[in-house]
C-alpha cells in the first residue's frame, strides 16, 4: 500500500480502488480530522444519515451524529484522542431508533503522532433484539 509512484494513471487506479473499497463496507465508515471535522464519509453514511457529501464534509462529526454541541463523555473518539488506542461504544441512536457498535480508531504518521480517525459505525440492530429475546426466554 506504500509504493509511492509518479505514475499518474497507477494513482488514479489506487485512487479509484481506495474508494470503491470503502464505498462497498456495508457499515458507516468516516474519516475525522483532529478537531472531530468530517473529511471524509462514504456512501452508506450519507444514506444512513439522508444527507449530501456536502452537508456533510467539514462538519464536526457531534453536530451531525448526535446533534450536541459539544463532545460527549463517552464519545469513543473523544476517548481515542486520550487513549491514542482504538476506543469501542455501543450506542442506541434515538432518531434512527438502531443500535450501533462504534469503533474510533486513530491513524498514526510515520513519528506517531495522530493525524486523523477512522471511525465506524455498525448495526448492531439485529444482534440486540436478539440479546432481548433469549432474556425474556429465561425470564
Amino acid at each position: 500500500m506504500n509504493n509511492i509512484t509518479s505514475d499518474p494513471a497507477k494513482i488514479d487506479n489506487k485512487v479509484d480502488l481506495l474508494s470503491s473499497s470503502i464505498n462497498s463496507i456495508n457499515d458507516v465508515l468516516v474519516i475525522i480530522d483532529k478537531d472531530f471535522n468530517i473529511i471524509e464519509i462514504n456512501n452508506i453514511g450519507l444514506e444512513y444519515l439522508n444527507k449530501s457529501d456536502n452537508d456533510v464534509v467539514g462538519k464536526k462529526c457531534y453536530h451531525i451524529f448526535h446533534d450536541t454541541t459539544c463532545v460527549e463523555l463517552d464519545c469513543p473518539l473523544k476517548k481515542a484522542q486520550e487513549s491514542e488506542k482504538t476506543e469501542l461504544l455501543e450506542r442506541f441512536d434515538e432518531k434512527n431508533k438502531k443500535w450501533l457498535f462504534i469503533k474510533a480508531t486513530p491513524n498514526m504518521d510515520q513519528d506517531g503522532k495522530i493525524v486523523h480517525y477512522v471511525e465506524t459505525m455498525s448495526d448492531i440492530t439485529h444482534i440486540k433484539e436478539r440479546e432481548h429475546i433469549l432474556k425474556e426466554k429465561k425470564l
